[in-house]
């Protein structure tokens, strides 16, 4: 997470771990959050949104309950990721051609998950924060 060095990304950082229970502050520790979901949350969030890291949007709380919409994406993520083991292209290619070799169905178990060959499956997530300069200057502050 040393690349989310940047004000806007700290200041979001700050509002997630803010609304965590101790639990979800005790899964990530010594750190404020998981990486991993912080980054997808992020990035989901500005898929839909490109002022999502803005100060006013990331403390906003939805009226119903309270909630902020980073928070629960956060958490939605930390739910996808816990007990998960990211992989790089390389890794995932190379799992890829040993479940190949073994057959189709060892393939397809890796894929879609099968617990008589694999007790899990693939998930994939990609990420891509695709800014313009202009925009990955004001996010660095």
């Amino acid at each position: 997470c040393g690349l989310l060095n940047t004000p806007a990304l700290a200041h979001a950082m700050l509002a997630v771990a803010e609304d965590l229970v101790p639990v979800e502050r005790q899964w990530c520790a010594p750190s404020l959050v998981c990486c991993l979901p912080f980054v997808l949350a992020v990035d989901q969030a500005l898929h839909y949104q490109h002022e999502a890291l803005h100060r006013n949007v990331v403390l906003r709380r939805r009226e119903a309950d309270g909630s902020r919409d980073l928070v629960r994406l956060y958490r939605h993520h930390l739910k996808l990721t816990n007990g998960t083991v990211p992989l790089g292209k390389e890794r995932y290619r190379q799992l890829r051609r040993l479940a190949a070799a073994r057959g189709r169905e060892w393939e397809q178990s890796l894929l879609v998950g099968s617990p008589v060959l694999l007790p899990g499956r693939m998930h994939s997530h990609e990420v891509f924060l695709g800014l313009s300069p202009p925009r990955c200057r004001e996010l660095e502050g």
